[in-house]
């Protein structure tokens, strides 16, 4: 029985590196996003905190000096502007991120396609050998019924009378 020799066999593996680097680059990006949607949030919080602690002031609750709720309002103000930094860095990351998916989503395809082709190949070139097998089977029972059915190799004596 012949063996199977796929004649794509470079490509596929070419296509596998493709994909392979555009799933490190695809994970890359992922973790850069998460990594500024994390920071937004963390901003997000503390600016979150600060707010609290500056209406605790205002209602009586914390007792306040005026300088130091001014001051606490700056801080306010300078959390909101580095999150509109943040979120501006964010939605470019997460336009860079879509286009990086997109990359790796078509290598993929790209791979799974010359794989598709090699498991086709490979089911026709086994359909092929069955067919051979069989015809080859074919030609040795046709020798055996012209030849008489008589087995190969020595045949027994029949005595007769």
């Amino acid at each position: 029985m012949a063996r199977f020799k796929f004649e794509l066999a470079a490509l596929l593996r070419v296509r596998a590196i493709e994909e392979e680097r555009a799933k490190r680059h695809f994970f890359m990006a992922l973790k850069s996003l998460r990594q500024k949607e994390g920071e937004l949030m963390e901003l997000t919080c503390i600016r979150e905190q600060v707010k609290d602690r500056c209406r605790a002031a205002s209602a009586g609750v914390l007792a306040i000096e005026v300088e130091e709720m001014l001051r606490q309002r700056r801080y306010i103000n300078v959390l909101y502007q580095q999150m509109v930094a943040k979120r501006e860095e964010v939605a470019r990351l997460r336009k860079a991120f879509e286009e990086v998916r997109a990359v790796f989503r078509q290598a993929r395809i790209k791979r799974r396609a010359v794989e598709k082709l090699k498991d086709r190949r490979r089911r026709e070139f086994l359909m092929e050998e069955t067919r051979r097998e069989a015809r080859d089977l074919d030609e040795i029972g046709e020798i055996y019924f012209q030849n008489g059915m008589r087995r190969p190799g020595p045949q027994p004596k029949v005595e007769t009378e």
